[in-house]
């Protein structure tokens, strides 16, 4: 396994949904490749500090930007 392919498995791999095969190839891969494990570990990291955060409302204008932004790309693909 590559660094790569390591990095297009990961949200598979975290939630425990690859295959036995997959999983034992890529943790080989992490034994023995430091930045990869540093990153998966950074990345689950990520995810536990992500779930303590408490959601905030978005502000007004910038769901008026937002909505604006799609409507803008929904129309230019209507016409392409």
């Amino acid at each position: 396994m590559h660094c790569h392919q390591l990095q297009q498995l990961l949200v598979d791999y975290i939630d425990g949904e690859l295959t036995p095969e997959l999983t034992r190839d890529l943790e080989a891969h992490l034994k023995d490749c430091v930045p990869c494990h540093d990153f998966i570990n950074t990345y689950r990291a990520t995810i536990k500090i992500t779930k303590k955060v408490e959601p905030a409302e978005m502000p007004q204008e910038l769901k008026d930007k937002l909505r604006s932004f799609i409507r803008e790309k929904i129309d230019k693909e209507k016409i392409c």
